[in-house]
């Protein structure tokens, strides 16, 4: 999607989307600190895999309609 935004000129739009694909990192370590696990496991937790999805998504789907 971002690099569709961008091919269409809505170089904004394609910035935010790719930026929401960077808080994976984020909300991944916010799972593991929810959960309180010390270990650091190569494995998504449910919640950061959920908290993934519905910043990528939603900014995605966001960053197409004002496009």
């Amino acid at each position: 999607p971002a690099g569709i935004l961008a091919w269409h000129g809505a170089w904004l739009a394609a910035t935010v989307v790719l930026l929401a694909g960077a808080a994976k990192v984020a909300t991944y370590e916010a799972g593991f600190l929810i959960r309180g696990l010390t270990d650091r496991k190569p494995h998504a937790t449910y919640i950061g895999a959920i908290g993934h999805g519905a910043i990528a998504y939603a900014v995605t789907a966001a960053a197409l309609v004002l496009a």
